[in-house]
This record gives C-alpha cells, sequence and structure tokens, in this order.
C-alpha cells in the first residue's frame, strides 16, 4: 500500500495528501533503483552540479537521508510526481520507505528547494500519521483537519526558508529566474498572513485545500468499510 504525500508549489499552503491503495507496479519497480542522493544528482545532473557547488547544503541533505524519522527511509524515485505537482513524496508503510519525486520541469535551484522540503516532509511524517489516524477514527473535524495538516506544513515551509536563505545562496539575477525559490523566500513568516499571501499568490491554495479535504473523505470512508 502507499501513500502519497503530495506537497505543491510554494506561494500557497502546502497540503500533504493521502492516496490508500495498492503499490503501483512502477512505484514497486523502482523500489529496486538506486536511491541515494547520489542517484538524483545523477538523474538531474544540473541541479547535482548546483548542489556541489554548496557543500554545506548537500551535507545538510545527506545527514537528513540518513537519518529519517519514525523508521523510515527516504529514497529518490526520477518518476514524476502526479497531478501536474512540483514535488511529492509516496509513503510505502509495508517497506518503511518514503520515495521522493521532484518534477523535471523546474531549474535546478527549484528542484534543490523542493528536494529540501520533501525531506523534510518525510523526516515529519509521523506527525501527519497522528492527524490521519484522527480522520479515520472520527475525532477531528474536516475543517480541523484540513487547517491542521496545512499548519503543520508550514512549520515545514520555515525550516525549509531558513535553510535555504543559508544554505544556497543565490545572485539576484538567479532569484528573479526561479519560482519555488523566490516564492519561498517572498513567504511570510507567520501563518495567517501566509495563507492570505498563498491565496492571491496562487489558484494553487484552494487546489490543495480542495485535496486536502478528500484526503479526509478518503480516510473517513476507509474507516467505515472496516
Amino acid at each position: 500500500m502507499i501513500r502519497n504525500s503530495f506537497s505543491f508549489r510554494f506561494g500557497l499552503l502546502l497540503a500533504c495528501c493521502v492516496i490508500l491503495g495498492c503499490s503501483s507496479d512502477s512505484s514497486r519497480q523502482a523500489l529496486g533503483q538506486p536511491h541515494s542522493l547520489d542517484a538524483f544528482m545523477a538523474d538531474r545532473p544540473e541541479a547535482g552540479e548546483l548542489l556541489r557547488q554548496h557543500p554545506a547544503l548537500e551535507q545538510w541533505l545527506r545527514k537528513g537521508w540518513s537519518r529519517p524519522g519514525g523508521g523510515y527511509r527516504i529514497q529518490w524515485s526520477n518518476e514524476q510526481p502526479p497531478h501536474g505537482l512540483s514535488a511529492g513524496t509516496g509513503i510505502v508503510p509495508e517497506d518503511r520507505l518514503a520515495l521522493i519525486r521532484i518534477s523535471e520541469k523546474y531549474a535546478p535551484p527549484d528542484q534543490l528547494v523542493a528536494l529540501c522540503f520533501e525531506t523534510c516532509n518525510a523526516q515529519a511524517h509521523s506527525r501527519f500519521e497522528a492527524l490521519y489516524s484522527k480522520a479515520a477514527s472520527g475525532t477531528i473535524s474536516r475543517a480541523a483537519f484540513v487547517g491542521a495538516v496545512g499548519e503543520a506544513e508550514y512549520g515545514t515551509v520555515l525550516r525549509v526558508k531558513d535553510c535555504v536563505a543559508r544554505l544556497l545562496p543565490l545572485p539576484s539575477n538567479e532569484v528573479a529566474s526561479s519560482k519555488l525559490y523566490r516564492d519561498l523566500l517572498e513567504a511570510p513568516a507567520e501563518f495567517a498572513a501566509y495563507k492570505e499571501w498563498s491565496r492571491s499568490h496562487s489558484e494553487n491554495y484552494r487546489i490543495s485545500m480542495d485535496l486536502a479535504g478528500h484526503q479526509f473523505d478518503d480516510l473517513q470512508k476507509g474507516s467505515s468499510k472496516q
């Protein structure tokens, strides 16, 4: 069974959506392929070269991948994330894996931003599992679930924002030509302001809220069938 934790573009509230079902054949095949950070750097050579130019960030990522939270191992998948998203983390509970996917269409700095975010998301998986359990047991309302997921991921936004600002400094012309990197640095440092900023900044805010709501509905339906 795979649970896909889909993270969305910066400039919106980053919601974490769970899809319950059997692992796809492609996901299963990916489990037998190289999954290290080195595999990411080989699959995405331009992003890999940029990462080599910032050894402190590379060290930060290697440390994060070597010490994942909740007993899950972080691995790389070169498959594209679904729904046209910038990135996503597929959770495979039976294998204790967190498979990170990042869209190829983004520039190297944006791919590294997404990689940092998904690394933090994978490390914080147990925090989201607690929310999923509440949704499945009916001890949290739909609105409260959507809000709690968004607030939890916003904590990750702040962590990644601090990391990227310190460990991946870029010249102003490269910042201006980026998307995820620029949006991350512009994100407000207060949750309520961030939500308002996201609503006006991108239509994906609405999409992320809708998907989080569908996630709650799926968890409720799954619980009622047991």
